[in-house]
């Protein structure tokens, strides 16, 4: 459902980026790679066989991402597709918060995102009927408490979707955005899988269990595709249940 689409996935280093990168590519897409881990892009690319394109860029300075629009253009490839997977979340109680965790969060959160789709959205870099997805999270709609950075980002990403869904109706590109609940593989832990412990603590309030990854990649694909062609502006919660949780 995705033959030929050229997709760029951004955050591809990380365990979700990668397993869409996989995923598209194995739908016949050709994808790629943005990230600024060069080895790992590197070895992902390679185990694509040729169906993937990698370009290392840190994705909380502007100028490299332009450059990677800038590089697509010198290789003449224009895109169908974007992907938003890079993230950062900490918790953090706001008397506790400092002017550089919420800035350092916006860049990658919202302020990385918000550029890429900007240069995602002219004739020059992409094809019309484009379509753009982030992975937003339930968070923004839950609010917990310590979470007040990470939800006011995700939210502000929420809000960019549903503008840019109106802006760039003009060219038919679509935007999107996915708001998973707890998911399987966990951001930023060296171990990556939840314990029997913890997976018991999460269905307490989010009954059926941490999301695995493949629910989420099921779901960017679809969105991708030709076949989500009348959806845009969404924010599409994958949450497994997911109920306000008892303090």
């Amino acid at each position: 459902m995705l033959e030929g689409k050229k997709i760029l996935v951004a955050g591809a280093t990380g365990h979700m980026g990668e397993q869409i990168a996989c995923f598209l590519v194995q739908s016949g897409a050709v994808a790629v790679l943005v990230g600024r881990n060069t080895d790992k892009l590197k070895k992902i690319e390679d185990s694509l066989h040729g169906s993937a394109l990698s370009i290392a860029a840190d994705l909380t300075k502007s100028d490299e991402i332009e450059k990677v629009f800038h590089e697509l253009k010198a290789k003449e490839m224009k895109l169908d597709g974007l992907v938003y997977c890079a993230g950062v979340c900490f918790q953090s109680a706001v008397k506790m918060t400092t002017e550089d965790e919420l800035l350092e969060m916006f860049r990658i959160n919202t302020m990385a995102f918000y550029l890429l789709a900007k240069y995602c959205s002219m004739p020059k870099y992409s094809n019309s009927n484009c379509s753009i997805v982030t992975i937003s999270s339930m968070a923004s709609r839950t609010n917990e408490a310590g979470l007040s950075l990470y939800s006011m980002t995700k939210s502000a990403m929420n809000s960019a979707v549903r503008s840019m869904a109106k802006e760039f109706v003009k060219r038919r590109i679509r935007v999107n955005a996915i708001l998973p609940a707890e998911v399987m593989s966990k951001m930023a832990s060296d171990d990556n899988e939840w314990t029997g412990e913890e997976i018991k603590a999460i269905q307490s309030y989010q009954p059926y269990g941490p999301i695995p990854i493949e629910q989420i990649v099921y779901c960017v694909a679809f969105l991708l595709s030709d076949h989500s062609g009348y959806i845009t502006g969404e924010c599409i919660a994958i949450g497994g249940g997911y109920q306000i949780k008892k303090t």
